[in-house]
């Protein structure tokens, strides 16, 4: 299906032209137009986005994956209380997840106490969470499939004979 060819082609890498989309998918630069408009009007397109090595830049973020354990609520389960935490500014990820925790919330602020701050006076004041575990992330390796950091060559291999 050329649909899905395109949309996958668009997510790998947004900044392609529609021409080059094209060639890629062995279409024309006007079917890759009309795929494109009709899945944003179908909202099979969210958006686009850049993926950003935030290491680079003297202004650093901190990420962590909070877990929460939430009580589902009558009628409506665990989704109204997901749809308020989507809700935070703070937030960039949220999901439903099997094992002993059940939402996984990716959120992002400018030091660890904001983090800590959003976790004990917004997350944990949502009613229907019963308890977080947080985790810090330390370094990236690969983002959203790109690769972000890789070992650079130790100095002193190169200078033993």
């Amino acid at each position: 299906m050329k649909k899905a060819e395109v949309l996958s082609i668009l997510e790998h890498n947004a900044k392609l032209s529609n021409q080059e989309i094209a060639d890629m998918a062995g279409i024309s630069a006007d079917e890759v137009e009309k795929i494109i408009r009709e899945a944003n009007e179908e909202k099979l397109i969210l958006g686009y986005k850049a993926t950003i090595n935030w290491n680079k830049l003297n202004q650093q973020y901190v990420f962590a994956y909070i877990e929460a354990k939430i009580t589902p609520q009558k009628d409506v389960g665990f989704d109204a209380i997901a749809e308020s935490i989507c809700k935070f500014e703070e937030t960039i990820d949220v999901c439903l997840m099997s094992g002993a925790m059940d939402l996984l919330i990716l959120v992002k602020g400018k030091s660890i106490r904001d983090i800590a701050d959003f976790v004990t006076q917004k997350l944990s004041t949502v009613d229907g969470v019963t308890s977080t575990a947080s985790h810090f992330m330390l370094k990236y390796y690969k983002d959203d499939g790109i690769i972000v950091s890789q070992r650079e060559n130790n100095l002193r291999q190169s200078l033993v004979l």
